[in-house]
């Protein structure tokens, strides 16, 4: 029941956005495409979206937890190493406004530089962390055999 709520969910959602994304680049007047909707229109679904998907996956994840009560211990330590993760990437990036940077947007802030310097490092990070384990997982596959 819940899968099949899921499925409708999605089609409904994936229908709307194309609605919007027709409506935000047609003008049915045949004309240049001024009088077209607001692009801030399809930024608002998205918006609205994303909300949607955090109270589902909240909502799913208390569910789980009242099921079976012993993962809030996995869960804890997934969310404590994400914020290690960005506490380390946090203090990895710097908040410098170089030259070529200021050139592209003279509007830049340094706590702005700084956390794009952040998600970067912790992609960086993650990444690596990524190929380390798939290359160990590889070896101890070939080593066990």
């Amino acid at each position: 029941m819940l899968n099949k709520g899921l499925q409708i969910f999605m089609a409904v959602s994936i229908s709307i956005g194309l609605l919007l994304a027709l409506l935000t680049v047609m003008d049915f007047t045949d004309s240049v495409c001024a009088d077209c909707w607001p692009f801030e229109n399809l930024i608002a679904y998205s918006y609205i979206l994303v909300a949607v998907l955090v109270l589902v996956a909240l909502s799913g994840a208390g569910m789980s937890l009242m099921k079976k009560p012993e993962s809030l211990k996995m869960m804890v330590i997934g969310i404590g190493s994400t914020a290690i993760l960005f506490g380390i990437s946090f203090g990895m990036s710097s908040g410098e406004i170089t030259p070529n940077l200021a050139a592209l947007s003279g509007e830049l802030s340094e706590s702005t530089v700084k956390m794009a310097d952040t998600g970067l490092i912790a992609m960086y990070i993650t990444m690596c962390l990524s190929i380390c384990v798939i290359v160990f997982s590889s070896v101890m596959k070939i080593v066990r055999r």
